[in-house]
């Protein structure tokens, strides 16, 4: 049986080199967001979206969506590197 292709979701970047592009950027983003500045812009931007933000509600009436893309990214790619047996 044929090995099984990973999926790409058609960046074409192969799997090896979004790894190593995660190992390089993770410890940024954490760092940054960590930080005095971080926190700072994170409050900021959350504040932007709450204002512009339509409620979105599920059927129990709680707003979802109310976490930051970079954050979410992190932690995607946290999980990914945890599978290589990386730890952060």
């Amino acid at each position: 049986m044929a090995e099984k292709k990973p999926n790409d979701y058609g960046t074409g970047i192969p799997l090896h080199e979004v790894k190593a592009l995660a190992r390089v950027l993770l410890p940024e983003i954490q760092a940054f967001f960590e930080s005095a500045e971080g926190q700072r812009e994170f409050r900021e931007w959350k504040a932007k979206q709450k204002i512009k933000r339509i409620p979105q509600l599920t059927k129990s009436g709680l707003e979802t969506n109310t976490s930051s893309p970079f954050l979410v990214s992190s932690l995607r790619y946290n999980v990914l590197l945890q599978g290589e047996g990386h730890s952060f």
